[in-house]
């Protein structure tokens, strides 16, 4: 019985050295990946240009405004029923299923 129990006691040893080495093996590659470069300082005597921050906010808000219009354009009316295409073999009881769900004045009621 003391076998069993070394034996099993070394290869849990094993299992979890194993699992260190691995989760040792993911934080290196994590920061190695992560690692940035030293900037480099380039000394130069032009600065870069002044930004006019009014003709940035300008130009974002022409765009954003062209976004919401091609959103507009495309989407359908807001009170439009969407009505999803049915299969070609659904047959004529899929079309009177369908038609009964969406408009229930069609009912018979007895």
């Amino acid at each position: 019985m003391a076998d069993v129990l070394r034996i099993t006691a070394m290869g849990m040893g094993l299992v979890f050295a194993a699992m260190a080495l691995v989760l040792v093996a993911m934080v290196l590659l994590t920061r190695l990946r992560d690692a940035e470069p030293e900037p480099k300082v380039e000394e130069s005597a032009t600065e870069a240009p002044a930004v006019d921050e009014r003709a940035l906010k300008l130009r974002v808000a022409m765009i954003a405004a062209a976004i919401a219009r091609a959103k507009s354009q495309s989407a359908p009316a807001p009170g439009a029923l969407y009505i999803p295409p049915t299969p070609a073999a659904s047959g004529s009881w899929w079309a009177h299923h369908q038609a009964r769900q969406l408009y229930p004045s069609l009912r018979k009621r007895a």
